[in-house]
């Protein structure tokens, strides 16, 4: 897709291009950037609005076509219209346009007095880049043609339009190299091709990366990781990737921690077929992949902090000498942990990166991100779960949260349920059994980070969406990539 800031968009597209117009739930009004067509129309655009009963509810759209081409009328809700309502109606018109075979759209960079128009700019690219997604790698069928998208009628805001355009297609493509990676066949993204892609990434754009395979991680004490990986012929492997901005000192070092499990069977404790949830494990990397997404941006918006992000990659598979229920694994701090399930895995490659970096890079702030457990079930398909160990960094991400669309969560996590961690045998178990299921997780990691602030995103639901929704589409969402970079921004 390409994207283009004008006055008015040329005359020579006009007859193959749709103007994208938003109608407010509740107003009898037409969008001021209408009014011109009506005029010419003799009011027949309000007419045929009202016709066919369009009451402008977020997620209605409808075609109308006239003598200037078509109109494509996008819902977005009652007011106040926000930026979310906006980056979903810019996938919607993108639907739309895909499917009359549209080739350009004109929309102006409006929202509202409340509504700054950089902002605007971005979400609307965002929404459009995002919306327009297709994971078509492997398919043999041709694909689609570009779309030309123009961001018309930015008078005196033309330069905030162009860094809105510029900064939403750095944001969104750092989300679509999220979504690709996470939708990658398992054999087509082992844990050494995750380590390789990374190279890729880090090349171009500036990043340092180092790559600690099996001996390495053994020298280093990841006892918890290796015993992950024991099920598997592929080699695990802890990919670091480093960011430091040019220029004055960094105000803060931040780390980033994404599960990065390429492909997890359960072990063992072997996941259900067909209807239950082996056929969707690839996705067990997204934590990962919304990481590696992120670090590639950082330079292109100019962060001010120091970033150091790490996937820990390995598989989770059955075989002669895959770890066992009942086994004792020693983590990179020396703390030991019973393996209840072997399918609670994701927790063990993380207790061990973060008992690392916490110790090695002694960072201002530690962020991890992974798909723990179906979060769905206590927060619907669209929020991630989080816990914070600090009130400001809470508060800080659920803002970014709130301005990316990628929405979180906070769930207790009392002292008191810190017994239910214990094991018998060990200083804690990986599991507790039938009980604060979303709450096991960080209950357990806690006990990794010694005083850094730390946060724990839980993104089981949010990051692997079952069917399309607005611009989010089913598989792997991206969720937490631009959540991250406006974080990062703002740090």
């Amino acid at each position: 897709m390409k994207f283009h800031v004008v006055e008015h968009p040329p005359k020579s597209i006009l007859p193959k291009s749709a103007l994208v117009l938003h109608v407010t739930q509740g107003d009898s009004k037409l969008p001021s950037s209408a009014t011109w067509i009506d005029q010419e129309l003799g009011g027949a655009l309000k007419k045929e609005l009202k016709r066919r009963k369009f009451s402008g509810t977020a997620g209605s759209t409808t075609v109308i076509q006239s003598k200037y081409g078509p109109s494509i009328m996008v819902g977005v809700g009652k007011r106040p219209v926000s930026l979310e309502k906006i980056r979903r109606s810019a996938a919607d018109a993108v639907r739309e346009a895909r499917a009359h075979h549209i080739e350009a759209l004109a929309t102006p960079a409006t929202g509202g007095q409340r509504l700054a128009p950089e902002a605007v700019a971005q979400t609307m690219v965002e929404g459009a880049l995002l919306g327009d997604y297709q994971f078509d790698k492997h398919k043999s069928a041709a694909k689609r043609p570009a779309l030309d998208f123009y961001v018309t009628q930015v008078g005196k805001n033309a330069a905030a339009v162009k860094r809105g355009v510029a900064r939403g297609q750095i944001t969104a493509e750092a989300q679509i190299l999220a979504r690709d990676l996470a939708n990658e066949p398992p054999s087509h993204l082992t844990p050494k091709q995750l380590a390789a892609e990374a190279r890729k990434v880090a090349a171009k754009n500036g990043l340092g990366i180092s790559v600690l395979g099996p001996a390495e991680l053994k020298k280093a004490g990841f006892g918890a990781m290796l015993a992950v990986a024991k099920g598997s012929d592929e080699p695990p492997q802890l990919i670091k990737l480093t960011y430091r901005p040019t220029g004055a000192k960094p105000k803060k070092h931040v780390v980033l921690v994404g599960k990065s499990v390429t492909y997890d069977s359960g072990g063992i404790n072997l996941k259900p077929s067909r209807g239950g949830s082996l056929e969707d494990m690839k996705l067990d990397m997204s934590g990962g992949a919304a990481v590696l997404g992120a670090m590639s941006a950082l330079k292109r918006l100019g962060v001010k902090v120091a970033v150091t992000g790490y996937l820990p990659a390995t598989e989770n598979l059955l075989g002669g000498s895959a770890y066992k229920p009942g086994d004792v694994v020693k983590t990179v701090n020396g703390k030991t942990i019973e393996i209840g399930n072997t399918d609670a895995e994701g927790r063990l490659t993380l207790a061990d990166a973060l008992a690392y970096t916490t110790a090695k890079d002694k960072p201002d702030e530690i962020i991890d991100l992974a798909t723990l457990t179906a979060t769905e079930v206590s927060l619907g398909p669209s929020y991630a779960a989080i816990f914070a160990t600090t009130p400001k960094l809470e508060e800080r991400l659920r803002a970014a949260g709130e301005e990316t669309g990628e929405q979180l969560w906070p769930l207790p996590w009392p002292e008191e349920y810190d017994e239910m961690t214990k094991s018998r045998v060990a200083d804690f178990s990986n599991v507790v059994p039938g009980r604060a299921y979303t709450l096991s997780g960080p209950l357990l990691l806690k006990h990794f980070i010694g005083q850094t602030p730390w946060a724990h995103l839980d993104i089981g639901s949010a990051a692997s969406p079952e069917k399309d929704s607005g611009y989010t589409k089913k598989g792997g969402s991206g969720f937490g990539t631009r959540l991250l970079l406006e974080y990062l921004s703002n740090a």
